[in-house]
């Protein structure tokens, strides 16, 4: 696999990508940069986090009382 970039500056991934990552026309991408290079991974669409923290205990989290 390898994209190229367009005149315009945009780059076409291969079919064989989008299928793998599970991607779609429309969705949101976040470019991350790190030293190693370039990370780019889908924006989480909030159906992918209902129920993530689901069973998580609250008890060692402060309330709003111990603030400053």
């Amino acid at each position: 696999m390898t994209p190229t970039i367009s005149t315009e500056g945009q780059i076409t991934l291969p079919a064989e990508l989008l299928n793998k990552c599970d991607w779609k026309a429309g969705d949101e991408l976040v470019i991350v940069e790190s030293g190693q290079g370039l990370f780019i991974r889908r924006r989480h669409r909030l159906d992918d986090l209902r129920g993530l923290t689901r069973g998580a205990s609250t008890d060692r989290y402060r309330n709003g009382r111990d603030r400053y």
